[in-house]
């Protein structure tokens, strides 16, 4: 596998970092730490990562899927990954809708998240 270049978005700072340490150490580069929506669109311009980890619920009532679509109309477009404290069926779906590779619930399982990356 390939070293692949990866975007946190998550406001939960001990969240974000705990998610880092992991990935780093199952040999993933991660390229930074969002915390919502612009600071997510702006980091995927700079950074351009393969795959963003992308919480759906952020700071500010900030939404990740706010921050997919945005991201969705720009010239690279990373890989995303939803990842989710909450089970509501019409929020899944919206989610669903910006074409990511998965939604998974937290607290997500390393393994799931490293799967969906090989």
């Amino acid at each position: 596998m390939g070293q692949k270049k990866l975007l946190i978005v998550e406001d939960e700072i001990i969240i974000a970092m705990n998610l880092r340490r992991q990935l780093e150490k199952n040999g993933f580069e991660v390229c930074g730490i969002a915390g919502g929506e612009k600071e997510a669109v702006d980091s995927v311009q700079l950074h351009r990562p393969d795959t963003v980890l992308m919480d759906i619920n952020l700071r500010n009532n900030e939404s990740g899927i706010n921050a997919a679509n945005e991201i969705r109309k720009q010239e690279h477009i990373p890989n995303i990954i939803y990842i989710t404290g909450y089970g509501d069926e019409e929020l899944i779906r919206s989610a669903w809708n910006t074409g990511p590779l998965a939604v998974l619930k937290k607290p997500v399982i390393m393994e799931d998240i490293i799967r969906l990356l090989a």
